[in-house]
C-alpha cells in the first residue's frame, strides 16, 4: 500500500514537472510570436499513463492552459494522431500510433510492379521493398524502450491494433538485419509450420466446443474450399482490390473456430504461416482488414472496414467516401455501432464522427452521419437529392468550398459555382438526368407514358408499326435524294411519290 502511494506521488510529480516544462514552452513561444513546437509538446506525454495526463491537465489549467487546444490545428498532421492517443493515458497504445505515424510509405504490390526496376533506370529491386520517408531515427527511439517479453507483449499488441507484424514493419522500414537482431524473424522450417498447422486444427475443433452452452458452428469441407480459395488470392496474380476481395468471399461468414481451422489447413497445406504471406500480398488497409476477417471477430472487422476505407483515401486529409458510407451503412446493430466508435475512438484519439467532420465533404458527409447514428430514413433522403441533383459535380464544389474555408479561411463558394457551371455544366446535366431515370421516379414514368401514347405509333402510309430505329434508317437513305425532308410519318416502305408527298415543305436539291 505504501508503495503503491509513493508510486503515485512520484507519477504526480514527473507530470506537475512535465506540465511545467510546457508552460515556459508555451509562454516563450507567445512572447515571440512563434507557434508551440508540437514535436516538443508530443514528446513530453510520452510514456505518461492516465494519472500523469490528468495531473498534467491539472496543472496546465491553473496557468491558464488548454493542453487539446495547444494540439488542435491540421489534425492530419504526422504525430498528432499519435498525441491524441497519448492524452488517453496508454503508453503502449501511444507507441504502436507513433510507430504508424513514422513508418513512412509503404509501396503495395501494384506500386512495385509499376515502379518496376527493370523498367526505371536499373535501380535495386530491394530499394522498393523499403517504405518511402521513414524515419528512422524515431523508430528506433521508440523501439529500444522493449527488450524480452516486453518485446513479445509489444509485438502481439501491435498486430492486433495495426494488423501488421511487427517483423514485417521493421524489415521494410530499418531492414532485415534490424529485425534479425531484434529476434522478431521466425526461422522454422516448412516441415515445422505443418507439424504446427497439425497441432492449430486440432486446438480449432476444441474450440468450437469449449463452451456447451454455445458451441461455434465448424463447416470442415466449407473450411477446406475457403483454405483453397485463399491460397488462390494469396499467391495468384492479382491485382490489390482483386486479391481483397477474393479474401472477404472466402472468408464471409465464417466463426472464430472456422477462422483457426482454416489458418491450420493453410500451414498444413503450404509449409507458411497464413499472416506472414498476408504481410506480403497485402499493404495498408486491406492487409488490416483480411486479417481482422481472419479473427471471425465481428467488432474487429468492422472498425477493420471503417479504417480501410480512412485509409484507402487519395491523401491523408481525404477517406473513400464511397467505401465509408457502406462501411456506415453495415452497422444497423446500435450494439456493434456503439462497439465501434468505442473501438476507433481509443486507438485514434477521436470518435468516427470527428473523423469523418475532418475528412469528408457535402453530402457524402452527411450521408455517412446519418448511417452512423442509424437514422437510415436520413441517409436515403439525402441519397435521393443527390442522385437528383447532379451529385458528382455539386460534390466537387462543395468539396472546394469546404477545404477551402477549413484551410485557408477564404469563402470560394461564388468562385467555384460559377466556373463549375462554366465548365462542367454539361456534364452535370447528365449527371442529374442519370440519377432521376436511376430512380425510377413515379412522376417521370408516367409522363413518358402520356408522351408515348400521343404520339404516332404507325405509318401514314402502309401502318407499319413506327420504330425510332426504323425511322433513322429511313431517314439515311433519303438523304441521298432529298436530305433533310424526309416525313416523320412516312417509313422505309412507302413509295417514292408518297415519300415526297408526305415530306415537308422544304426545297430539295440532288
Amino acid at each position: 500500500m505504501v508503495e503503491q502511494a509513493d508510486r503515485l506521488r512520484r507519477a504526480a510529480r514527473d507530470a506537475t514537472d512535465s506540465a511545467e516544462d510546457v508552460a515556459k514552452a508555451v509562454k516563450a513561444a507567445k512572447k515571440d510570436g512563434k507557434p508551440v513546437d508540437k514535436k516538443k509538446l508530443i514528446k513530453s506525454l510520452e510514456g505518461m499513463n492516465a494519472e500523469q495526463i490528468r495531473a498534467m491537465r491539472k496543472s496546465l489549467d491553473e496557468e491558464g492552459i488548454d493542453l487539446d487546444d495547444l494540439l488542435r490545428g491540421q489534425p492530419r498532421r504526422p504525430g498528432l494522431k499519435e498525441a491524441k492517443v497519448r492524452l488517453q493515458g496508454d503508453p503502449m497504445l501511444g507507441d504502436i500510433m507513433a510507430l504508424k505515424g513514422h513508418q513512412g510509405h509503404e509501396f503495395s504490390n501494384g506500386e512495385r510492379g509499376a515502379l518496376d526496376p527493370r523498367r526505371c533506370g536499373g535501380r535495386v529491386r530491394g530499394e522498393l521493398r523499403q517504405n518511402l520517408g521513414a524515419d528512422k531515427e524515431r523508430l528506433r527511439e521508440i523501439l529500444s524502450k522493449y527488450d524480452g517479453e516486453d518485446l513479445e507483449k509489444f509485438a502481439k499488441q501491435y498486430k492486433e491494433e495495426t494488423g501488421q507484424s511487427l517483423s514485417d514493419l521493421v524489415s521494410k522500414t530499418l531492414g532485415e538485419g534490424e529485425a534479425e537482431k531484434m529476434g522478431l524473424i521466425s526461422h522454422a522450417t516448412p516441415g515445422e509450420v505443418k507439424e504446427q498447422g497439425e497441432k492449430d486444427v486440432k486446438a480449432a475443433e476444441q474450440l468450437a466446443v469449449a463452451d456447451p452452452d454455445k458451441p461455434q458452428r465448424l463447416d470442415k469441407n466449407q473450411c477446406q474450399i475457403a483454405r483453397d480459395q485463399i491460397i488462390e488470392a494469396v499467391h495468384g496474380v492479382h491485382l490489390d482490390s482483386t486479391r481483397a476481395e477474393k479474401l472477404k468471399a472466402a472468408l464471409a461468414n465464417k466463426t472464430p473456430a472456422e477462422c483457426a481451422y482454416i489458418r491450420g489447413l493453410y500451414k498444413q497445406e503450404t509449409g507458411h504461416d497464413l499472416d506472414q504471406d498476408l504481410d506480403k500480398a497485402l499493404s495498408g488497409g486491406a492487409r488490416a482488414l483480411a486479417k481482422a476477417r481472419l479473427s471471425g471477430d465481428p467488432t474487429r472487422i468492422a472498425v477493420a472496414t471503417v479504417e480501410d476505407a480512412e485509409d484507402s483515401g487519395l491523401t491523408p486529409w481525404t477517406v473513400d467516401d464511397g467505401k465509408m458510407k457502406a462501411s456506415m451503412k453495415e452497422l444497423e446493430d446500435p450494439a456493434m455501432r456503439r462497439a465501434v466508435d468505442e473501438t476507433y475512438l481509443r486507438r485514434n484519439g477521436e470518435s468516427v464522427t470527428s473523423m469523418m467532420d475532418a475528412k469528408m465533404t457535402g453530402r457524402d458527409r452527411d450521408i455517412a452521419k446519418a448511417y452512423a447514428r442509424g437514422d437510415t430514413v436520413a441517409a436515403t433522403e439525402l441519397e435521393v437529392e443527390e442522385a437528383t441533383k447532379g451529385g458528382l459535380m455539386n460534390g466537387i464544389h462543395e468539396g472546394i468550398a469546404e477545404r477551402a474555408q477549413r484551410t485557408f479561411g477564404i469563402d470560394t463558394e461564388a468562385a467555384t459555382r460559377k466556373l463549375a457551371n462554366f465548365a462542367l455544366g454539361p456534364l452535370s446535366s447528365a449527371a442529374a438526368t442519370r440519377g432521376a431515370d436511376k430512380l425510377g421516379s413515379a412522376a417521370s414514368r408516367s409522363r413518358t407514358v402520356r408522351s408515348t401514347r400521343s404520339t404516332p405509333t404507325s405509318c401514314s402510309s402502309c401502318s407499319r408499326p413506327r420504330r425510332i430505329r426504323a425511322i433513322a434508317r429511313a431517314s439515311r437513305r433519303s438523304t441521298r435524294s432529298a436530305p433533310g425532308t424526309i416525313s416523320t410519318t412516312t417509313c422505309a416502305r412507302a413509295s417514292p411519290a408518297r415519300a415526297r408527298t408526305g415530306a415537308s415543305s422544304a426545297p430539295t436539291s440532288r
